[in-house]
C-alpha cells in the first residue's frame, strides 16, 4: 500500500529548532478518489509563510503490517511448569 504524506518544515529561529511536520496523509485509494486533496494541502501550506519547505513523499507501507496493528489477535505463548526451589 502507498502512504502519501505531505510533510513541511517550519522557519526556524535556529538549527533544529523544529522537526518535519505531517501535515496530510492518504493512502493511494483515497488519492485515487480525492487527488485534489492533498493537491489542497500542498497549495496552502506554500502559501503559508511560517512553513520554509513542502514536500510530498510516498511511503511503501506493507498492508498487512498495518491489519496486524489495527486487528491484534491474542497469541499463546508456550510455557513449561517449574517446580519452585527449596520445595520438598
Amino acid at each position: 500500500m502507498e502512504l502519501h504524506v505531505v510533510f513541511a518544515q517550519r522557519r526556524c529561529q535556529y538549527p533544529g529548532e523544529y522537526g518535519p511536520e505531517a501535515l496530510a496523509c492518504a493512502t493511494e485509494y483515497e488519492v485515487d478518489d480525492n487527488p485534489d486533496h492533498l493537491v489542497g494541502v500542498e497549495a496552502n501550506a506554500r502559501e503559508d509563510e511560517g512553513l520554509e519547505r513542502v514536500a510530498r513523499v510516498v511511503l511503501e507501507v506493507e498492508e498487512e503490517a498495518v491489519k496486524r496493528i489495527l486487528f491484534p489477535e491474542a497469541t499463546a505463548i508456550q510455557t513449561s511448569v517449574l517446580e519452585p526451589k527449596g520445595a520438598e
